[in-house]
């Protein structure tokens, strides 16, 4: 026998507790209707949504959602200034369901905010929450007899009818469930943003806001300031409620403009004017997402203005040039290791104008040992003294001769420029050119070293063709890079 007993409930809901007293001298009981009244959070069970928010009088409003738990149907509630109606929409296999409101219903309706109501009926698959009306008067029921009066005389408080229908979709006693959404019924607009002036040959591009549905076709209309037309075309909103309308304006005279935009349907649209200045000067820029790098080499190019070239020409430095309409980014690839200067030229009605950057690029070759090999030369040995022949028909490359000493530049494989001093024995004829060596100075091509450790070295090998790996350079680094040859790697054949 407890006096005082503990009871968990699990479960919400409003609950009768019943008292039974029991005595040698007879028997009590009481109960207490509704007593208990347990609150729980509801599995919302459905969604809904409403796209866009913003709505012009005239256009339909789309509601769409899904529904767990299989309901046949959902009620659709309404709220909004002096409205307020409830429909039922069949659930889909799928659980999903739509419902609209006409564009003849639209035009009818009060601009406001507008609330949306889904009931789902839940377990038992019944309303438990209705519609009561008669004449002007509408009243919100429920199973249980409790109701609330919407209005008496048609005039309703949006907000305040919707507070009213949701308290009682949350009543414990109740098991619906609900979800909400809203949107904005109003006149239709066309707005256009702010325009700031353009110098004459730049992209004029206008953009705005609209409350008109996704596909609706917008005029554009511009005039000078004698109201002629000067430039028209059309463009459509995009599902935003955005739109855009982008032109060039070479041929305009600086001034003030007019711009007018407009919708036939809705025989609505804006106006504003805005200004053309003087022309700024052609001007031409590019930027890479790299300026350096291992060989291959993707570089990625994007060319700018300060106008809107009618070409782009580009210059990348190893002998490919291309020549486009549009500053679209180019992708280029460099196989070869060396030092790239890059050149981009723009042209606009017969303007020109350019911009070079000498060894923008710096393409490396990379290893721990790179062997050089040079066709064409062989070295010997006369009287004790190292000899050196060139077979200038074998070499790649230009060959200089000055004096005693010839250069021969961009040889290849990896070197960019070879300096060979003679001795007085020095000849040259029939194509061949030779003598005693003094002095080798070689050029290479910037190398990327890989380094691991405070004490790691580097070799460079430089190879002729009757004596592979003969001879070693010593590497000299750029100032500041101590493991990268950012610029050349210069020495003397030992």
């Amino acid at each position: 026998m407890v006096q005082h007993p503990e009871h968990t409930y699990n479960t919400s809901g409003v609950f009768d507790v019943t008292l039974t007293v029991t005595h040698p001298a007879g028997t009590d009981v009481i109960t207490k209707p509704g007593y208990i009244a347990v609150t729980g959070p509801k599995d919302p069970s459905v969604r809904v949504t409403i796209s866009p928010e913003d709505i012009p009088n005239g256009d339909p409003v789309v509601i769409e959602g899904s529904a767990d738990e299989g309901p046949a149907s959902v009620a659709v509630w309404i709220i909004g200034p002096d409205f307020f109606t409830r429909t039922t929409e069949e659930v889909n296999p799928d659980g999903t369901f739509s419902a609209t409101i006409s564009g003849q219903t639209t035009i009818e309706m009060a601009p406001g905010e507008y609330y949306c109501v889904i009931q789902h009926p839940m377990a038992n698959d019944m309303f438990d929450v209705y519609l009561v009306s008669e004449g002007s008067w509408i009243g919100v029921y429920d199973t249980l007899d409790n109701g609330t009066t919407i209005t008496e005389d048609g005039t309703i408080d949006a907000y305040a009818a919707f507070t009213a229908l949701t308290g009682m979709l949350e009543s414990p006693s109740l098991d619906d469930t609900y979800a909400t959404s809203s949107f904005a019924l109003g006149p239709p607009y066309i707005l256009v943003d702010e325009m700031t002036g353009v110098p004459v040959g730049n992209q004029l591009i206008i953009t705005g806001q609209s409350n008109l549905a996704a596909g609706n076709a917008l005029s554009v209309t511009i005039a000078n300031s004698s109201e002629v037309t000067v430039a028209s075309g059309e463009t459509t909103i995009q599902p935003s409620g955005a739109w855009s309308y982008e032109m060039g304006t070479a041929g305009f005279e600086p001034g003030e403009y007019l711009l007018w935009v407009y919708c036939s349907i809705y025989e609505t649209g804006y106006s504003t004017s805005f200004f053309i200045l003087e022309p700024t000067e052609l001007t031409a820029e590019f930027t890479t997402d790299v300026t350096k790098g291992i060989a291959p080499l993707n570089v990625n190019f994007t060319g700018e203005s300060s106008r809107a070239p009618d070409e782009w020409t580009w210059d990348f430095g190893d002998g490919i040039a291309i020549t486009s309409m549009e500053a679209s980014t180019h992708v280029h690839t460099y196989d070869i290791p060396g030092w790239y200067s890059v050149s981009l030229n723009v042209t606009e009605g017969g303007e020109e104008a350019g911009i070079t950057r000498e060894n923008y690029l710096a393409v490396y070759l990379t290893g721990t040992e790179i062997g050089f090999a040079v066709p064409g030369i062989s070295t010997g040995e006369e009287a004790g003294n190292q000899t050196l022949s060139i077979n200038q028909a074998a070499v790649t490359g230009t060959i200089t001769v000055n004096g005693t000493t010839v250069t021969i530049s961009d040889p290849g494989s990896g070197i960019a420029a070879m300096v060979i001093t003679f001795g007085e024995d020095f000849r040259q004829g029939d194509g061949i050119i030779t003598g005693t060596v003094k002095n080798v100075m070689v050029t290479t091509t910037p190398i990327l070293m890989p380094f691991s450790g405070a004490e790691a070295s580097a070799t460079v090998l430089f190879t002729m063709d009757t004596y592979p790996e003969s001879g070693s350079l010593g590497l000299f680094l750029a100032p500041g890079a101590p493991k990268v040859l950012e610029r050349e790697a210069t020495s003397l054949l030992a």
